[in-house]
């Protein structure tokens, strides 16, 4: 039991970012199957990854894994996401959109990506890491799937500012990862 709280816990944590980028994005106005499809993509991740950093602890040298910069790769993701935010506004695409396939991939990769290190934590503690992925994957569902709908809401309610107003914060969160991932 107190494995099932710890897990929980975790997924909690490992959600924040997930929620509160999902906030910016529901700011693009994308319709009610892709905020599904967007959160299952995002719940999916967040079981591979930890899976993924599970069992990668015997086939890759410790050496690597220290040079594997999470924060750069997140930033340079989420820059790219960002900018495609600021184009669309200035494109005044104030309607819903579709999302494109890629770029909903890149959002639940770049959401995700944290809980690969949580996986490697998990594997050297030899954990349950399909109870772990099953516990992070279903909080990652719900909080992405509140933080669009959220996203939504403000849409609707200030149209095209918010637009503006997400891209720039999710450029200032793009920027804060690519300065931990420099130092």
């Amino acid at each position: 039991m107190d494995s099932i709280r710890l897990f929980f816990f975790l997924g909690i944590g490992l959600s924040m970012d997930t929620f509160t980028l999902s906030i910016l994005y529901g700011t693009n106005g994308i319709n009610k199957k892709q905020i599904f499809i967007l959160s299952s993509l995002v719940g999916l991740f967040h079981f591979m990854m930890p899976f993924i950093g599970y069992n990668i602890i015997g086939l890759v040298p410790n050496s690597f894994l220290h040079k594997l910069n999470v924060n750069l790769i997140t930033g340079i993701i989420l820059i790219i996401l960002s900018i495609d935010m600021i184009i669309d506004t200035k494109e005044k695409k104030f309607i819903e959109r579709e999302l494109l396939k890629l770029e909903m991939l890149l959002f639940a990769f770049t959401v995700s990506i944290d809980s690969f290190s949580i996986g490697i934590a998990l594997g050297l503690q030899k954990s349950n890491i399909i109870l772990a992925g099953i516990v992070f994957a279903l909080c990652s569902f719900v909080f992405t799937f509140m933080g669009l709908k959220l996203g939504k809401i403000i849409k609707e309610k200030f149209n095209s500012k918010i637009n503006l107003i997400g891209a720039i914060i999710l450029l200032v969160i793009s920027i804060k990862y690519l300065i931990e991932g420099i130092n």
